[in-house]
């Protein structure tokens, strides 16, 4: 983090000294003389139960929900949620800094979506990334708070369980441009019904600057029924869409990469493209597509140009899997099989005909039940 003084990080919160601030932390164990320590409550853990020994070990502020003792009150921001209170000094801290940021939201995919666009991006210049899926609101602040003077581009994640808080988030982050991958069925529960989670998602819309990108999946059936704001420039990708600006068609299996033919609708350009991701990740090699949209609608030049071509592909070779494995094959003892593991079955169900065309299918584990069913009805091995 670089030093802000106290009082420009915490505007908005509290009337503070202009002492420089050099880092903000949740953990005790990484309280650093000139910190700010944010207490979180919790149902085993109480941060405010490790306040005074913060104040002790060198934090210059703490901000808590209600008084703590052991800590001055001129040294303690006393606000009602501490999730707010990172909202705000991340969103002071990015007013520091002006990289070209994309924001990706969507019910399934977002984090591979995010390790791709940060392959590709970090071929172009130094790159900060949310790291694994940290897209709450505490994971994103402390995403922000990793920004320096040379951060040239950034991809950040933002995730939600409610209405409001992609609305938060993206507010803090302000990206350059914004992807939608699809809308799935998470944080049911809370929302009620799938339009309210495409309400939910398309929050992102306003964070984002009059004539960004904002790039939507074409494939999905219920973002093209998406009401854009007109101050916005939607891009669309997908595969079986013949109405996509950007489309991924011929798309076949290249070792255990995916290789496929890569149309732009919008200049007739067609070309060659493979990455090293399985076509049995789940996800889809359309995330190659949404890349090559996200990157052709802001300020990286051209995508067609020959050397951006040769960039862009040097990004992809660049990809790594951030899932531990996660759609990788693995060869056992007396046969092969692939890892795949996710508490939403969604990203499953276009995995099916791959793995059967790989004669993986018949192997699949019995508690898939009727989400291998109602996807896909593999053949039997001879």
């Amino acid at each position: 983090m670089k030093p802000m003084n106290a009082n420009e990080l915490l505007a908005g919160l509290a009337l503070a000294r202009p002492v420089p601030i050099t880092a903000v932390v949740t953990d005790s164990r990484k309280v650093q003389p000139g910190c700010i320590f944010v207490c979180f409550p919790g149902e085993r853990v109480d941060g405010h139960d490790y306040a005074a020994k913060a104040y002790q070990a060198g934090a210059e502020y703490v901000i808590a929900n209600h008084p703590v003792e052991g800590v001055p009150e001129d040294h303690l921001v006393i606000c009602e949620s501490s999730y707010l209170a990172m909202i705000r000094m991340a969103s002071n801290y990015r007013t520091l800094f002006s990289p070209l940021m994309i924001g990706v939201t969507g019910s399934v995919g977002k984090t591979t979506t995010k390790e791709f666009c940060y392959a590709v991006l970090s071929a172009f210049g130094n790159t900060l990334k949310t790291e694994g899926n940290q897209n709450n609101e505490i994971g994103l602040p402390n995403t922000l708070f990793r920004l320096e003077d040379t951060t040239q581009y950034a991809v950040v994640e933002m995730g939600m369980s409610h209405l409001g808080e992609i609305a938060r988030l993206v507010r803090a982050a302000r990206p350059s441009a914004g992807i939608i991958t699809m809308i799935g069925v998470s944080h049911l529960e809370n929302l009620g019904t799938r339009e309210n989670i495409l309400k939910a998602k398309m929050e992102i819309c306003q964070g984002l600057p009059d004539g960004a990108p904002l790039v939507l999946n074409a494939d999905d059936d219920l973002l093209p029924t998406a009401q854009i704001p007109g101050r916005l420039r939607p891009v669309w990708f997908g595969i079986r869409s013949s109405s996509a600006d950007v489309r991924a068609i011929n798309i076949h299996t290249v070792g255990e990469g995916t290789g496929f033919t890569l149309v732009d609708n919008v200049d007739g350009e067609t070309y060659e493209f493979s990455v090293t991701i399985p076509t049995a990740h789940g996800p889809q090699p359309g995330i190659a597509p949404i890349l090559v949209a996200a990157s052709r609608a802001t300020d990286i030049p051209a995508f067609y140009a020959p050397w951006f071509l040769n960039r862009l592909r040097a990004g992809f070779a660049l990809w790594r899997n951030p899932f531990n494995g996660r759609g990788q094959y693995v060869s056992l003892a007396r046969t092969r099989c692939v890892i795949f593991w996710s508490k939403n079955p969604a990203p499953l169900l276009p995995c099916l005909p791959e793995l059967d065309a790989r004669g993986l299918a018949y192997y699949l584990h019995y508690t898939l039940n009727d989400y291998a069913k109602e996807g896909f009805e593999p053949g039997l091995p001879p």
